[in-house]
């Protein structure tokens, strides 16, 4: 990254972005699959690309705030649990 926050990457002769170690990303930085989904360091998919926001290929405003919080696998527990008594 820029001292802007804008990641530094290069441009292969077909196009693709690739950072520093050569591995493929999207304009924002994330390292993606040939298929253009955002996936981890090992290669694990993380986001699908049809799920991505913008032609940038920014990962979704629901991650990005923070508004997931670590309970919510237990709210969402709870929840089940209603619909099963209801």
């Amino acid at each position: 990254m820029d001292p802007s926050g804008t990641p530094i990457l290069d441009r292969q002769s077909n196009g693709d972005l690739t950072d520093k170690q050569k591995r493929l990303c999207n304009a924002k930085g994330y390292l993606v699959d040939k298929l253009g989904n955002i996936i981890d360091y090992y290669g694990n998919l993380v986001f699908e690309k049809h799920l991505l926001d913008g032609p940038e290929g920014d990962i979704p405003e629901l991650f990005r705030m923070n508004l997931l919080r670590s309970e919510s696998d237990s709210s969402i527990s709870q929840l089940m649990s209603d619909l099963e008594k209801n």
